[in-house]
């Protein structure tokens, strides 16, 4: 029996080994959008985030469309349904292959007042623009969910059957209300998405072995 398990316990530690391996992008979702760094918003914490690893970000197909308040959006950011919204979409790629689909959220008087309301790029990036008008994000409600992909995620991330995705959705606040909600869709057989809570200086001085 001593023998069996010995076995069994090893397999396990190949799998997990495999599975570290595998997923050669990772995703710090604690820190990516408000770690100190010089990225102004989500797009160039992606293209640091990816630097850091040694990998080229790059985003595509941008687009910002007006769209009506769903439920789950409206009462994520505490708006009526129907109400207009402002969507900036998407789709980030890493040497040259897609790993996830971003689009983001905002009420409509907080895009008017930031200058959302474009279909380029926003000088100095989103998150600053909104602070520069008095809107600080302060803290974020993260929701994280598998399921099978759609069939345009499917085809817009390269996937092969059977593949699944990670729907991870965050909803930004400053002292008073909701800023924006952002919708990323994470191919789920490229990527890994870290949490690090607390006082971690031992394992940020070694890095806990993930880059």
């Amino acid at each position: 029996m001593e023998q069996s398990g010995a076995v069994e316990l090893e397999h396990h530690g190949e799998h997990l080994d495999h599975d570290l391996d595998l997923l050669g992008v990772t995703y710090h979702a604690a820190w990516a959008e408000s770690r100190d760094r010089n990225a102004s918003d989500q797009t160039d914490a992606f293209y640091a985030e990816m630097r850091d690893q040694g990998r080229k970000g790059e985003y595509r197909d941008f687009e910002m469309r007006i769209k009506p308040a769903t439920p789950e959006l409206a009462a994520r950011l505490h708006v009526e349904e129907g109400d207009s919204l402002v969507s900036r979409a998407i789709s980030r790629y890493v040497d040259g292959q897609p790993f996830s689909l971003q689009d983001s959220y905002y009420p409509m008087d907080i895009s008017q007042e930031c200058g959302l309301l474009t279909p380029h790029d926003v000088p100095g990036g989103v998150i600053r623009a909104m602070a520069a008008k008095g809107h600080v994000e302060i803290g974020h409600v993260d929701e994280l969910t598998t399921r099978m992909p759609r069939p345009d995620e499917a085809r817009k991330l390269g996937l092969s059957q059977g593949t699944p995705v990670l729907v991870y959705v965050r909803t930004t606040y400053s002292d008073k209300r909701p800023l924006r909600l952002t919708l990323t869709i994470f191919a789920g057989d490229r990527n890994r998405v870290v949490y690090e809570l607390g006082a971690l200086g031992a394992y940020t001085a070694g890095n806990g072995g993930i880059s």
